[in-house]
């Protein structure tokens, strides 16, 4: 009697197609033990072989169901569900997808084409620039002073 690995891949492949072909028990046993003839091979080794196949079925069409429902939740994601001002300030917006940088601008009514890179660098330069102004709304302005060096007199500017 052969060890299941040794049998060839082609004849393993062969054995998958004939259980694809029947969908009920009776008709599984009949190709394992119709295989387990052919191939001199111990029931329970194609058995065990084929319960494999099934649980590596199983767990791919799991996996496929989960990528699915990812995507699915990615293309929902809209502007709000983002935390923009928290990634600029871990500097972790280049993470992002580019589907979902195009969020941002859309949102903001930009029109701008560009690689990623440029993409993130662009949304960096506005994000800073709205923190830097609403920054600047909070604090009151300061009239600048300066002393005149010839006159030693105390000049005001105001902005």
């Amino acid at each position: 009697m052969r060890g299941f690995h040794e049998v060839r891949w082609s004849n393993l492949l062969r054995l998958s197609d004939c259980l694809r072909k029947v969908n009920q028990s009776v008709g599984t046993v009949r190709c394992i033990r119709k295989f387990s003839d052919k191939y001199i091979v111990p029931e329970k080794l194609v058995a065990e072989y084929v319960e494999h196949l099934a649980q590596i079925k199983m767990r791919k069409e799991k996996k496929k169901e989960e990528t699915e429902r990812e995507r699915m939740e990615w293309l929902n994601q809209e502007y709000n569900d983002i935390d923009w001002v928290g990634l600029y300030n871990s500097d972790k917006l280049s993470s992002l997808r580019v589907d979902e940088l195009s969020l941002y601008f859309s949102h903001h009514k930009i029109t701008f084409k560009g690689k990623k890179a440029e993409k993130v660098a662009m949304i960096k330069t506005h994000i800073g620039s709205l923190l830097y102004d609403s920054m600047e709304c909070q604090q009151p302005r300061q009239p600048l002073a300066k002393k005149c060096a010839a006159t030693s007199d105390l000049i005001t500017f105001r902005g």
